[in-house]
């Protein structure tokens, strides 16, 4: 989880345009894998990348946003109703092969968080 405090006017209006542009994605992959879904809780829909088809979440409208990619990684985020700051909640799925991959796992996993963040063009 990463998040960021953007305080006032100002930090709210950057929210803002943060949560317009995750909801604008037009690339079809993140860090080099390929995008499955997007959820868009605000607007209450599912869009399958692939087929193009938007079905209902069936979830409460809630000012949230995913991506879910095809090696079975979610991007979530989500601005506080509460706090002027914005989560981004990385689930990256990594292969550990014995005990002592972990590391070196870890790693590569917060190299794609940069990259991630990098491509979403968040902060």
């Amino acid at each position: 989880m990463v998040s960021v405090s953007k305080e006032g006017i100002e930090g709210s209006r950057q929210i803002g345009e943060i949560m317009n542009k995750l909801r604008n994605f037009s690339a079809n992959t993140i860090a080099g894998i390929k995008l499955q879904a997007f959820c868009d809780f605000k607007e209450g829909f599912r869009r399958d990348i692939v087929s193009g088809v938007k079905s209902p979440t069936g979830l409460p409208v809630s000012d949230v946003v995913q991506f879910f990619l095809e090696d079975g990684s979610r991007i979530t985020a989500r601005p506080s109703g509460t706090e002027p700051k914005i989560k981004f909640y990385f689930s990256l799925r990594e292969t550990v092969s014995k005990p002592g991959d972990l590391e070196a796992a870890r790693k590569r996993t917060l190299e794609r968080v940069d990259r991630m963040r990098e491509e979403l063009g968040l902060f």
